[in-house]
């Protein structure tokens, strides 16, 4: 590691952690406090989460009030997408047997039974969250 950039809080900022660095010719680059745009990295992926929920909202023809569950499903299929920086393999293949068969088209129709007087009837919904068991 050649360099490590910081926020400037008492966490981070302490002398036996500065001492370590210059020890070890880590060059610390601090930033300015709970800013976020300091930060390329997490600023691009913030950047690619919105516009691919704002694009799965309009596609799916619902309100900004199911932002959550968009943003939810974008995270939850960019952690299962092949990536460069690891041999073109998903974090799923890595951490664990990566299983594809869950996935669904996000705001999908879905149905469930329900058992009114003894007659088996179906109710339709819409799909919006992935959840792992």
């Amino acid at each position: 590691m050649k360099r490590l950039r910081t926020e400037n809080r008492k966490e981070c900022c302490c002398m036996e952690f500065d001492q370590f660095c210059k020890n070890k010719i880590i060059m610390r680059h601090l930033t300015v406090r709970y800013i976020p745009q300091q930060n390329g990295v997490a600023e691009k992926m913030n950047r690619t989460l919105l516009g691919r929920a704002l694009c799965m909202l309009s596609n799916a023809g619902l309100l900004k009030c199911f932002w959550t569950e968009a943003v939810n499903t974008t995270c939850h299929l960019i952690n299962r997408s092949p990536s460069i920086t690891i041999d073109f393999k998903t974090l799923g293949m890595i951490w664990y047997s990566c299983i594809y068969s869950h996935l669904r088209v996000f705001c999908c129709p879905a149905y469930f039974h329900v058992m009114v007087s003894l007659n088996p009837r179906k109710r339709k919904l819409y799909f919006l969250v992935m959840l792992l068991g």
